[in-house]
């Protein structure tokens, strides 16, 4: 016998179980018939799922009506959302025959935000005006800045590099885990920054060092909103994806992991500055089946990938790192479409596959186009998605310890 989430419930169904409410008193009886008011009433009364009479779907057919609404908003007749979702599919279907349950509440945003505060309403500032006060105030490490300056000279060497690693330990010590991960795959033990630096080089450590600095600064979202270590899992998925597809597009790889490690860096500050209307665009977007950047143009007037690249030029990050934040979700608008097409394909690789895992936001989906040009057969995605399954894992844990972002 079915279990039907209220909202999925049509009247015309019948109860198999009773209906108790939390404190064990009787709502519904076995057998009751449901009208709309019987299944609004159960709505009010804090009834997230029933089970009704019939045969239960199998795993298959229950992942299919679960997991096929996150992909409303995209093209599956295009050959990479079409495989991306078998892939979904399958990895639903399994963790519902483990005993995945989705989630069937949806978050109560109005009672967690009403004690916050925007900086400004809607109309009355902009994404310059959000990017400038973090500016103002955000503190970054030292050694970011000595890297960024390092960055800018051609003729850095690997010494210089090393020294300027090496005086932030916390810096040195996950930059080693990370080349020392299957990420890399060296053959031997890489047991000091001079080394790492020789093996992977100047300008790709430097870009690896910029963006594990840049991830510390966003300490202070706030916790009703977002779950810290969820989003940094995101943002790490994403990275990791993007130096998989980027090193098959014959892209560099190291600056593909930093810009989907920093992808979403604009959601962060609008959460921070603007969290009544980031919990309204939230609602928005689920209520609607719109992807969360959607229902930021249509909630804010604009969206995380646009404060986001504001912030990275700010910040003083390479221009082309820059404009993969910034075009994310719009990769054709640059005249580099290239790192933005992956960023944007990882996005939504991940967003697919983390439906499996209860994942709430809509997939996104990608432009044709620019997937198109990036030149890689969509039949690459299973072996790169099994690649990924490997490296995640031991990305996750260095950037996700007791010590990360996601703490």
């Amino acid at each position: 016998m079915p279990v039907v989430n209220i909202a999925d419930l049509s009247p015309g169904m019948a109860l198999a179980k009773q209906v108790l409410d939390p404190e064990g008193n009787l709502l519904a009886r076995a057998g009751t018939v449901l009208d709309q008011n019987t299944i609004d009433w159960l709505g009010r009364k804090g009834i997230a799922a029933v089970t009704v009479q019939g045969e239960s779907p199998s795993p298959f057919e229950a992942a299919t009506d679960y997991a096929s609404r996150f992909f409303l908003f995209v093209d599956l007749d295009h050959e990479f959302m079409r495989v991306l979702y078998m892939e979904s599919l399958k990895r639903t279907a399994a963790a519902m025959a483990q005993g995945f349950s989705p989630p069937t509440r949806p978050e109560d945003w109005d009672a967690r935000v009403t004690h916050l505060r925007d900086v400004f309403f809607k109309d009355e500032g902009s994404p310059e005006d959000l990017v400038r006060q973090e500016v103002e105030l955000s503190s970054f490490p030292k050694v970011y800045f000595r890297i960024r300056e390092a960055l800018d000279k051609p003729a850095t060497t690997a010494e210089t590099l090393a020294g300027l690693v090496e005086m932030d330990p916390g810096l040195a010590v996950r930059l080693l885990k990370l080349v020392n991960s299957p990420l890399y795959g060296f053959a031997s033990q890489i047991d000091s920054i001079s080394r790492a630096v020789a093996m992977v080089g100047v300008q790709e450590l430097s870009t690896l060092a910029l963006g594990v600095s840049a991830i510390s600064v966003f300490q202070d979202v706030p916790p009703e909103l977002i779950d810290m270590r969820t989003y940094w899992t995101h943002c790490v998925g994403c990275g990791v994806l993007a130096r998989i597809l980027g090193q098959q597009a014959g892209l560099p790889g190291e600056s593909l992991f930093v810009a989907g490690l920093l992808h979403d860096i604009g959601r962060l500050l609008i959460l921070k500055r603007l969290p009544l209307a980031s919990a309204q665009a939230l609602i928005y977007a689920r209520e609607n089946y719109l992807p969360h950047v959607e229902a930021e143009k249509d909630v804010l007037g604009f969206d995380h990938a646009l404060v986001g690249g504001l912030l990275a030029e700010e910040w003083s990050l390479p221009e082309h790192l820059a404009n993969a934040i910034r075009l994310h979700h719009e990769p054709m608008a640059g005249n580099d479409p290239g790192p933005p097409a992956v960023v944007q394909a990882a996005d939504t690789i991940f967003t697919a596959l983390e439906v499996a895992r209860g994942g709430r936001f809509m997939v996104p989906g990608v432009n044709a186009q620019a997937w198109d040009m990036l030149g890689i057969d969509s039949e690459f995605l299973k072996p790169a998605i099994q690649r990924f399954d490997l490296e995640f894992e031991a990305a996750t844990s260095i950037f996700l310890n007791d010590e990360g972002p996601g703490k």
